[in-house]
C-alpha cells in the first residue's frame, strides 16, 4: 500500500473552468512536477519499491469549504496527478487503474488530496462503496 498526500488540484484544472490555454498548461506542469515529487518521497518513505500493476486506487479530497464538488469532476482536475504518479514510477500507465468514487470531506485547516494506492480490491470493498454512496 502507498499514500500520497497532495495539495489540493489548482482551480485551472477544473473541467469546468475556461482559463487560457497556456495559463492552464503551466498549472498541469507546476501540479504533475508536484504528483511526482510527493509520489517519490511518500514511495521512499514508505519503503516502496516496485510499481504497481493493477493499482487500485482510493481518493479522498479534503475540501476547506464544506462544498462537496462531483466526483467526476475532482478525477478530472486530478489528471496531471495520475500522470505525475505515472512519471514518478508508481506505475506504469495509469489507463490499467481501478479509481474508487471519491470520498469528498472537509479539513478547514488542511485541504489536500489523500491518494491510497494498493494493488488489489480491499476485503471490504463492499462497505467501502457503501459508505461513499449514504455520503
Amino acid at each position: 500500500m502507498l499514500k500520497v498526500i497532495l495539495d489540493l488540484p489548482p482551480t485551472e484544472l477544473s473541467p469546468n473552468k475556461r482559463v487560457h490555454w497556456a495559463r492552464k498548461a503551466k498549472e498541469v506542469k507546476k501540479y504533475r512536477q508536484h504528483a511526482c515529487d510527493a509520489a517519490q518521497e511518500a514511495a521512499f518513505a514508505q519503503d516502496c519499491k516496485e510499481p504497481f500493476r493493477t493499482p487500485v486506487v482510493q481518493i479522498t479530497y479534503w475540501n476547506r469549504r464544506n462544498v462537496k464538488p462531483d466526483g467526476d469532476n475532482i478525477l478530472a482536475s486530478l489528471k496531471s496527478a495520475w500522470d505525475g504518479l505515472t512519471d514518478s514510477g508508481v506505475w506504469n500507465d495509469d489507463r490499467f487503474c481501478f479509481f474508487f468514487p471519491v470520498r469528498r470531506c472537509c479539513d478547514k485547516k488542511n485541504p489536500r488530496v489523500e491518494i491510497t494506492i494498493t494493488e488489489k480490491l480491499p476485503d471490504n470493498c463492499n462497505e467501502i462503496l457503501d459508505d461513499l454512496m449514504r455520503e
